[in-house]
């Protein structure tokens, strides 16, 4: 199985500790992507065996992370606001490109 979440580096997921899996939904299920196609899911992430599929997943993820005022938001209070994080702390990280 591939964690679709983390393959796609998805800014809303936490990969340690008590920050791990989906921060941006309640569940990951609740996820936009799930609009898109059914993904297997559990509540930390979405999960495929189809890797055929995991570059439209984030084109799709990262084109409604950019159009998502509360994405925009959480960045700029991060950036406003660094001392309100600590180093365990979940921060939303920028897009990023896969590495091939």
């Amino acid at each position: 199985m591939i964690n679709i979440c983390q393959k796609i580096l998805c800014p809303y997921f936490g990969e340690q500790g008590h920050n791990y899996g989906c921060q941006r939904y309640s569940r990951s299920g609740e996820c936009h992507l799930q609009s898109i196609t059914q993904l297997q899911d559990n509540e930390y992430a979405l999960y495929t065996n189809d890797e055929a599929i995991l570059t439209s997943l984030k084109i799709e993820n990262d084109r409604f992370f950019l159009e998502d005022t509360k994405y925009a938001e959480d960045l700029e209070f991060q950036q406003e606001y660094p001392d309100f994080f600590n180093e365990r702390s979940f921060k939303v990280k920028e897009i990023q490109r896969v590495q091939q």
